[in-house]
């Protein structure tokens, strides 16, 4: 897992797991709440194994029977952490100013985003 990233669908799958009440669900949670139009259940089936072989999801049989509990083994903070931190190197040469002035700068950013960030930095020295 340390250099994979997540696929659109992939990241589609991980959202919604991390958004199960228990962050935990067979295949049958995951397809009820993917968006239409939904792919086939067996492609859900298909990522949720792609996501184990990967390393992001751990599965374990539910209570004896033969269905599968899927469980995210990465937090969305700490895959967001991780591919922010790669997007920070690989674009602006590691510089944390250099991604923060190109978000300010290509955005439509108000003086109310801008006193925002300011107190943030404040808050955090």
């Amino acid at each position: 897992m340390k250099n994979e990233t997540l696929t659109n669908k992939e990241l589609q799958i991980m959202d919604i797991l991390w958004n199960l009440p228990a962050q935990t669900g067979t295949v049958n949670d995951i397809f009820d709440r993917m968006p239409e139009p939904k792919p086939a259940y067996t492609t859900v089936g298909t990522f949720l194994n792609i996501l184990c072989r990967k390393g992001f999801v751990k599965s374990k049989r539910k209570n004896g029977t033969p269905m599968f509990l899927f469980e995210p083994r990465i937090s969305r903070r700490e895959y967001t952490v991780r591919e922010m931190s790669h997007l920070k190197d690989k674009l602006f040469g590691g510089s944390l100013a250099s991604l923060v002035s190109f978000f300010v700068e290509s955005e439509e950013t108000t003086e109310s985003d801008i006193a925002e960030l300011v107190e943030l930095v404040n808050h955090l020295k």
